[in-house]
């Protein structure tokens, strides 16, 4: 199925890009890399085109943020 319409206009590898309104939580992860901040990646799917993504929420790194994983 190609990405809706919502799904095409998310910014990746950006950290603090909004995501959008039908994408739903699958699960989530919290791991803490030797001498530095805590990271948290989070997966997604949209409810309306079935596109998974994870959000990694990384202050060390300027190119965390979404990242489509599959469609």
């Amino acid at each position: 199925m190609a990405k809706c319409t919502a799904c095409s206009s998310i910014v990746t590898d950006r950290r603090g890009e909004r995501g959008h309104d039908a994408l739903v939580e699958t699960g989530s992860e919290k791991f803490s890399p030797i001498g530095k901040a805590a990271v948290t990646k989070t997966s997604f799917i949209c409810s309306t085109c079935g596109t998974k993504w994870t959000y990694e929420n990384d202050k060390n790194n300027s190119f965390a943020g979404w990242h489509e994983v599959e469609n």
